[in-house]
């Protein structure tokens, strides 16, 4: 095991790497990040005694799934993967399948707590702004809307445009042509979950497409979740040309 030295705002790794040590940390503190779309979003500050990039230490083959980023001036001990290798050769033969077992839960449950984390900051506490406008056929169907989290849910619904009014009670009422509607009464609606900000079908009569995920009637799955930047949603066949984007910010 060596003892290293990086001064604050050092890359220790970076994502996409070839994973090949691990760091326990001996003082300072290190930003774990994660890239996406929006650009790179915190997914954990470790301090004294934590350990990162502990994987590495098993699986030779894997790349980093995060970058890791000195916030101080900080001190790490380096264990490479031959050294840790070299250690579990010393295990007794009747306690390796034990810690088989457990590497490989250890993984597999990294894994759901990065994503889950990852879709955590970047839907759930990112997003504070919702800006809805008509696409396509909607394009002027209605003036462009601000929606605010804190006054989520958002409900969405058509109606027939020569009765001048929709007959349910929906923040977004859209006008439409064609019977039966493509856009139902109670179509769908933004939702704030635990997770994130999701468009939710109401049991819409020809369902939803978010992001060019179908929810809704049919479907597996009826909520679907908005990512920072643009999202495109079609309500109803998509032949009728009935789309929204919706900007999270």
């Amino acid at each position: 095991m060596q003892r290293c030295e990086a001064s604050a705002g050092d890359v220790i790794f970076r994502e996409g790497e070839k994973a090949d040590f691990a760091c326990i940390i001996h003082s300072g503190r290190i930003q774990i990040l994660k890239s996406t779309a929006q650009g790179e979003v915190e997914l954990a500050v470790l301090g004294a005694g934590d350990v990162l990039g502990e994987m590495a230490l098993f699986e030779r083959r894997e790349t980093r799934s995060a970058t890791a980023r000195a916030l101080d001036d900080v001190v790490v001990d380096v264990l490479s993967g031959d050294e840790m290798r070299e250690l579990l050769d010393q295990v007794p033969p009747l306690v390796k399948p034990i810690i088989n077992a457990l590497i490989s839960r250890l993984n597999s449950m990294n894994r759901r707590l990065a994503e889950k984390e990852r879709v955590t900051v970047i839907l759930g506490k990112m997003i504070n702004n919702l800006q809805i406008h008509g696409h396509n056929k909607l394009h002027g169907a209605f003036d462009a809307c601000d929606v605010y989290v804190s006054s989520l849910p958002f409900s969405i619904g058509g109606y027939e445009a020569h009765l001048g009014r929709s007959p349910k009670d929906v923040r977004l009422a859209i006008p439409c042509e064609a019977t039966p509607l493509n856009i139902s009464y109670e179509h769908c609606g933004i939702e704030e979950h635990d997770d994130g900000i999701y468009v939710v079908d109401y049991g819409s009569r020809f369902k939803t497409i978010v992001n060019d995920h179908p929810i809704g009637r049919g479907e597996a799955c009826t909520k679907a979740l908005l990512l920072i930047g643009e999202n495109h949603v079609i309500l109803g066949d998509p032949e009728q040309g009935h789309h929204l984007v919706i900007h999270c910010s």
